[in-house]
């Protein structure tokens, strides 16, 4: 086995690492919403219920920082592992191609037809849990909306909300400059 091959195979390794996580993170998110929820709503403790949003805003730094990892790994074998090995490598490119195909059928075999990705889908759950913590507040549980719960939940979501955009804007903004980079490297040096 060559250099080569063993940073992608190693390259390929963290990639995967790094997706696991984040479902793993998401399996925890999950059953400690679940218990803090049935606490917050079902036995009254409204602390329980004030503490699911910081946690949620936490692990969306976790994710973004696995996701934007996923992203610069997957372009750095793209430019300096495929390009330069063409022979042997080729999967990074061919998922790019796919993404980039205006035909539907393309994109359905990177996704099986779901319109977001991963990261997306963390940053809506984020969202929502933000938000549902001071409706639920003030729904089920009274909080006025002078309570410290009330008043913190909604600084959580602004907290959250910002961070979900800026986020969003640079994991996109990541994505074109690194087309941007794919371009230029398929460029003829001289």
């Amino acid at each position: 086995m060559n250099s080569k091959e063993t940073e992608f195979n190693a390259l390929r390794a963290e990639m995967l690492h790094s997706d696991r996580t984040c479902l793993l993170i998401m399996g925890y998110l999950i059953s400690i919403t679940g218990a803090a929820g049935t606490l917050f709503i079902e036995k009254d403790m409204d602390f329980a219920g004030f503490i699911i949003a910081p946690i949620w805003i936490i692990a969306f730094w976790y994710f973004s920082e696995k996701r934007f990892v996923i992203k610069a790994l997957g372009k750095y074998i793209e430019l300096e592992i495929e390009s330069k090995y063409q022979n042997n490598y080729g999967w990074q490119k061919y998922r790019e191609q796919l993404r980039e195909s205006p035909e539907p059928r393309s994109k359905n075999l990177l996704r099986g037809g779901i319109p977001f990705g991963p990261y997306q889908l963390e940053s809506f759950c984020t969202l929502f849990v933000a938000v549902a913590i001071p409706v639920i507040g003030i729904v089920y549980r009274s909080w006025s909306v002078s309570s410290i719960y009330f008043i913190s939940g909604i600084v959580f979501f602004l907290i959250g909300i910002s961070i979900v955009i800026n986020s969003n804007i640079k994991y996109r903004r990541l994505s074109s400059h690194n087309k941007t980079n794919a371009a230029d490297a398929k460029k003829p040096r001289g």
